[in-house]
Parts: C-alpha cells; structure tokens; sequence
C-alpha cells in the first residue's frame, strides 16, 4: 500500500528549480524518492495584470527522467475567468480542447 504524500509550497519557499516559486501542491508517490524530484503538482500562476486573479494549473511532468515538472509541463488549466483547457494553456471558451484526435467521445 503506497500513499501518496502532499507537499504545499508557499509562494517563493522550496526548490527553485521544482516551484520555479510558484505556490505550488506537489503530490509525490514515493514520500520523497532519492532524487528528491516532484513530477506532479496543482499550481496557482498569478497573473499580475489581473488585480493578482490567479489561474490553476495542472502539472504532469511524464518524462522518463529525474527532472522536476515545470511549468511547460501543464495538462490541463483553469483560468481565472472559468475558462477550462486542456492541451492548451490560454482557452478561448469555457472548455477547449486541443490535442492530435479529431474527436470528442462523451459516454454514459
């Protein structure tokens, strides 16, 4: 049974190189592994034209390397305005999906 620890970064603590100083939820799998590299986290970017309205986003890093993620490595966003994208950093509409597949499937 493997738990997942949480590691909250507040704006300008932890590893430079892991936050980049972002205030920034790590979720690392193995309690800390001996690289100390997180690959996965929620980040809050604040945009400071927008009166410090901050956006979320969802860091994947899927490199097979002992590299932290970074901010490039964003999956999925939410904007301070609802928009929701995914596969693209700056949505246009309230969901927006950019990706190499020509469709959507939805189930029941």
């Amino acid at each position: 049974n493997r738990k997942t620890s949480i590691v909250v970064q507040a704006s300008g603590t932890g590893s430079a190189v892991s936050n980049q100083g972002l205030p920034a939820i790590e979720f690392d799998p193995y309690a800390v592994d001996s690289s100390g590299a997180m690959k996965t986290a929620i980040v809050a970017i604040d945009n400071y034209y927008s009166y410090r309205k901050t956006d979320l986003a969802f860091v994947l890093d899927s490199a097979n390397d002992l590299n932290p993620w970074g901010i490039a490595d964003t999956k999925m966003i939410i904007k301070n305005n609802g928009n929701v994208g995914i596969g693209t950093d700056s949505p246009t509409s309230k969901l927006q999906l950019k990706g190499d597949s020509t469709y959507l499937e939805v189930r029941k």
